[in-house]
């Protein structure tokens, strides 16, 4: 969503022109460069936070994993029970 809202006012810029002075456009140059970098950021903090909860996933699978199942536990007693 941030980096649709940073095409706004890069869209802006181009419809500016070239005969537009440099004070007309730093506004808009300012407003497209910050919301990029917000864009970049979230996407960044996006990644790290989905690879961290994969990583609890699946340290969490394993632990999981560690035990047998029941049909692999030896039985406890001749007839099953106890």
């Amino acid at each position: 969503a941030a980096a649709a809202a940073c095409a706004l006012p890069a869209l802006a810029l181009a419809a500016a022109g070239p005969d537009a002075g440099p004070g007309a456009r730093s506004p808009a140059l300012a407003a497209a460069a910050g919301l990029g970098l917000a864009a970049g950021g979230c996407l960044l903090a996006g990644v790290v936070l989905d690879s961290a909860s994969r990583g609890r996933r699946e340290a969490k699978r394993l632990a999981y994993l560690r035990y047998p199942s029941v049909s692999e536990r030896p039985p406890r007693g001749e007839d099953g029970a106890g």
